[in-house]
C-alpha cells in the first residue's frame, strides 16, 4: 500500500493556505454568523415556542456529528481539500435555501438549518487538519487563534449588518449571505493539498472495514479518555447556551432583534481580539493551566449573571460581554490538544470523532434545555454556570 503523507508543519509555512484559510473564514463568517449566533434561534421560537426549539436543533447536530465522522474519515483517506470545498458547498446551499421562503413557506428555514450544521460538520475536521499541517507546531496555537481571530470578526460583521437589514426585510441579508457563501466556495479551491495518497490506497481505504480500523487506533490514542469528557460537557454547555440564552435575553430581559445584535456584535468583537492573546497563552502556559483558569471565570461570570437576571437587572448582559474572551482560550486549548495528541494518518479522523462527540453533546442540550425551560426558564444559566465547575476536575487530568 503505498501512500504520500505530507505533514508541512514539521517543515515549512504553507502561506497560501494561511492566507485563503483566513479569508475565506472571514467571509463565511459574515454569512451565516448571525443565522448560527442568534437569527435561528429566536426566529424558530417565535414560530414554534422555545419548548420545540430545542428538537429542531438536536437533529440537525445529530447529523452534524454523524457528517463530522465521515468527513474526518474520508479527509484522511482522500484529502483535506476535497471535503473542505463540498461542506463549504453544503453550506452556501443552505443560505440559498433561505432565498426560496419567500416562496415556498417557513418550512425552507428548518431545511436551511439542517443544511447549515451538515455542512459545518463536513468541514470541520478536515479544515483544523489543514490548519495544524500548513504550520510548524511550535505556532500552532497562534495560528489556530488567527483562524478564530478571523471567524469571530466575520461573526461580528455578520451580526451587526444582520441586526440592521433584518429589520428592513429578510430578503436583504439572505441575498448577501448567499452570495459570501459562494464566494468563500470560489476561494477554497484554491488550498493546497496537505494530505497525498496513491489512485490505489484510496480505493483501498473506501470501505466500512477501513472506516472502524481507523476509529479502533483513534480510540487507543493515550489521553483520550479525557479529552472526551472534556469535550462533551464544554460542548453541552456551549450548545445550551448559543439555543437558549438568546430566548432568554429576549423574554425575560426583553431584548428585541436589534439590541441582540448589538449585544452579539460585542461579544463577537470580544471574542475576535481575544483570540491572538489565547493562542499565545496556550502557546506559552500549557494546556491544562488555561483550561482551569478560563472554566473558573466563565463559572463566575455565568453565576452573577443569573443571580442578577433573577432580580430584573438589565445591567446583568454586561457580564456576558467578557465570556468570549474565555471561550476563546478553551477553544484554542482543545484545537492544539488535539493536534498534539493525533498523528497525522489519523489527525482528521482524531478530529472528526472529537467534533462528533461535541454535536452529540450540543444535540442533547437542546433537549436538556426544552426541559429546564418547561420547569423554570432561570435553571437554563444556571445550569451552564454550574456545568464549568463540573469541568475544572476533568481539566485537571488533561496532559
Amino acid at each position: 500500500m503505498s501512500s504520500t503523507n505530507v505533514d508541512y508543519g514539521f517543515g515549512s509555512v504553507l502561506l497560501r493556505n494561511v492566507v485563503i484559510v483566513l479569508l475565506s473564514s472571514f467571509v463565511l463568517s459574515v454569512s451565516i454568523g448571525y443565522l448560527r449566533q442568534w437569527y435561528f434561534q429566536v426566529a424558530l421560537s417565535r414560530l414554534f415556542g422555545a419548548e420545540v426549539v430545542g428538537y429542531f436543533f438536536a437533529v440537525a447536530l445529530l447529523l452534524s456529528a454523524l457528517a463530522s465522522l465521515v468527513g474526518g474519515y474520508f479527509s484522511d483517506v482522500v484529502g483535506r481539500r476535497l471535503l473542505i470545498v463540498v461542506g463549504t458547498c453544503v453550506i452556501a446551499l443552505s443560505c440559498c435555501l433561505l432565498l426560496m421562503e419567500f416562496w415556498v413557506g417557513l418550512a425552507v428555514v428548518v431545511a436551511s438549518l439542517v443544511l447549515l450544521y451538515v455542512g459545518v460538520g463536513v468541514v470541520s475536521s478536515p479544515y483544523s487538519s489543514l490548519v495544524a499541517e500548513s504550520v510548524h507546531p511550535r505556532y500552532r496555537g497562534r495560528v489556530f487563534s488567527l483562524v478564530s481571530l478571523s471567524t469571530f470578526l466575520g461573526m461580528a460583521v455578520s451580526s451587526f449588518i444582520a441586526g440592521y437589514l433584518v429589520a428592513k426585510g429578510l430578503l436583504y441579508m439572505y441575498l448577501l449571505s448567499s452570495i459570501l457563501a459562494v464566494a468563500a466556495v470560489i476561494a477554497r479551491l484554491g488550498l493546497v493539498e496537505t494530505r497525498l495518497r496513491s489512485g490505489s490506497c484510496v480505493l483501498s481505504l473506501c470501505s466500512p472495514s477501513s472506516f472502524v480500523r481507523y476509529l479502533r487506533e483513534v480510540a487507543r490514542l493515550p489521553g483520550l479518555v479525557y479529552l472526551l469528557l472534556f469535550i462533551f460537557f464544554a460542548s453541552f454547555s456551549s450548545s445550551l447556551s448559543a439555543v437558549y440564552l438568546p430566548i432568554y435575553l429576549d423574554r425575560f430581559l426583553h431584548l428585541g432583534f436589534s439590541v441582540l445584535g448589538v449585544l452579539y456584535t460585542a461579544m463577537l468583537l470580544v471574542a475576535a481580539f481575544s483570540q491572538p492573546v489565547a493562542g499565545y497563552l496556550v502557546d506559552l502556559l500549557g494546556v491544562r493551566f488555561c483550561v482551569l483558569f478560563a472554566l473558573f471565570a466563565l463559572g463566575l461570570l455565568m453565576s452573577l449573571f443569573t443571580y442578577f437576571s433573577l432580580l430584573g437587572l438589565f445591567e446583568c448582559v454586561y457580564l456576558l460581554v467578557p465570556t468570549p474572551f474565555f471561550s476563546a482560550i478553551l477553544s484554542t486549548a482543545y484545537m492544539v490538544y488535539v493536534a498534539k495528541l493525533s498523528p497525522v494518518e489519523r489527525r482528521a479522523t482524531t478530529y472528526g470523532v472529537a467534533y462528533g462527540l461535541s454535536v452529540v453533546a450540543q444535540s442533547v442540550a437542546p433537549v436538556v434545555g426544552s426541559v429546564l425551560w418547561s420547569l423554570d426558564p432561570y435553571f437554563v444559566p444556571l445550569s451552564i454556570a454550574v456545568t464549568q465547575y463540573v469541568l475544572l476536575p476533568i481539566g485537571f487530568l488533561l496532559r
